[in-house]
């Protein structure tokens, strides 16, 4: 006896081989999909805005640092009765601070 094949299951085997390689190409390019995206999110960009306010903070930093240093150094010169304050200036300020607040 002899067994013919229809062809039918050639057409079924057909359409399993055809899937296995539809789902192999598609975890393929869900597999780059996902690399592309997990190499995206490692990189930051930071605005101009944040750049320029990162350089103001830090400005403010050094101006604190260096206004402390100052008071030192003036504190240091009344103790030592070094300073001598511009009464010119003094008169001015206090001036101006009375006009504006009243």
């Amino acid at each position: 006896m002899k067994v013919v094949n229809s062809g039918r299951d050639s057409v079924e085997l057909s359409n399993v081989n055809r899937a296995k390689e539809n789902q192999r190409v598609d975890t393929k390019e869900k597999s780059d999909r996902s690399e592309r995206l997990s190499e995206s999110s490692r990189k930051i960009e930071i605005s101009d805005s944040a750049k320029l306010l990162s350089k103001g903070v830090e400005a403010a930093k050094n101006a604190e640092l260096s206004d402390k240093e100052k008071i030192a150094m003036i504190k240091e010169k009344i103790r030592s009765r070094e300073y001598q304050p511009d009464f010119g200036k003094v008169a001015e300020k206090l001036l101006d601070e009375h006009i504006v607040n009243n």
